[in-house]
């Protein structure tokens, strides 16, 4: 199931926030997917509390009208506490050179970024995620 969709690629500089809620098994589910149909679509998605989630992929490049699932696991501890995680994804349409750059970095090292991917980028987007325990029912207690 997919608690969240994003759609990447879209306006520029845009700030967005959302809340997503846990699934039983601790974990949030998010697809991301290029809405451009002119270019690729860099991202990363980076959490505040990385000893205690796990993000994979934690980034890439989407070629237009494509999508990838990002799924963020709670590791360590119960849902209780969540108050203070939060998980930004970046992205930013790129260019031909900049998406076979971060295509070939990811390639060789599984990990990496490229300057449009930085916050400070006017042009990236940036959409920050909440997580939440639904009612009735803490994600991480079973």
């Amino acid at each position: 199931m997919v608690n969240l969709e994003i759609l990447v690629g879209v306006g520029e500089g845009e700030v967005n926030d959302a809340v997503a809620e846990l699934e039983r098994d601790s974990t949030l589910r998010v697809t991301l997917s290029n809405a451009s149909s002119a270019s690729a679509v860099g991202w990363k998605c980076k959490t505040n509390n990385a000893r205690c989630w796990t993000v994979k992929p934690n980034g890439g490049c989407l070629d237009p009208g494509a999508s990838v699932d990002v799924v963020l696991a709670l590791n360590s501890r119960a849902a209780d506490g969540l108050e203070f995680d939060r998980h930004l994804v970046i992205s930013a349409a790129l260019s031909p050179e900049e998406a076979v750059q971060l295509r070939e970095l990811r390639e060789r090292t599984g990990r990496g970024s490229i300057a449009a991917l930085n916050m400070d980028n006017p042009a990236a987007c940036q959409t920050r995620i909440t997580p939440v325990v639904p009612p009735g029912g803490a994600g991480g207690a079973g």
